[in-house]
């Protein structure tokens, strides 16, 4: 047997590591490599707003052209309900409402506007960022009152966004068909 040969279990082990050593020297570069010449890339998510407010003017008493904006910055349905109580110069609010055509009158707006059965009014439309409704209510104007007090008329309006449609069918219960609204 010549003394110069080496047994094959040495040369596969030492075939192997050298192979080893090959695969974690191309890892190690190209690891090296990826972080010294890439930029990192953030992720930039924006979320969207949607927000509203209610646009009225007074004369005297009435309180009249009631629309709602849409502060956000997507298209939005809106809802909104008027609220009527009696309320003293102290800010007490009297436990007996106001009734319509007794109390107060109310001249209400476009016939986009739908009551839903849940009390809130539903324009029907999509409403476009900035953009307004159209008129809610024309006026209310009081008609008597119980001594000490003057009726408030609060508008209670909130906003969804319209895309996608199942925002506002889940949150308010409502139909979405394309860009209009019905409401439950």
């Amino acid at each position: 047997m010549d003394e110069n040969k080496k047994p094959n279990g040495i040369k596969m082990w030492a075939l192997l590591l050298l192979l080893l050593a090959m695969i974690l020297c191309t890892i190690g570069g190209a690891y090296a490599y990826i972080t010294a010449k890439t930029q990192e890339i953030s992720n930039r998510f924006t979320p969207v707003a949607v927000t509203c407010k209610v646009e009225e003017s007074f004369d005297g008493a009435v309180k009249q052209n009631v629309r709602i904006r849409n502060t956000g910055d997507i298209d939005a349905f809106i809802r909104a309900m008027p609220v009527f109580t009696w309320v003293d110069g102290e800010g007490k609010v009297l436990s007996d409402v106001p009734v319509a055509g007794t109390d107060y009158n109310i001249e209400l707006g476009s016939e986009q506007w739908k009551k839903g059965s849940d009390g809130f009014w539903y324009f029907s439309a999509a409403v476009a960022p900035n953009g307004t409704t159209e008129q809610m209510i024309q006026s209310v104007t009081p008609l008597k009152a119980p001594a000490g007090y003057q009726l408030q008329v609060q508008i209670i309006a909130t906003a969804i966004q319209a895309d996608p449609p199942a925002a506002a069918e889940s949150a308010w219960g409502v139909t979405v068909s394309g860009q209009t609204i019905t409401p439950p």
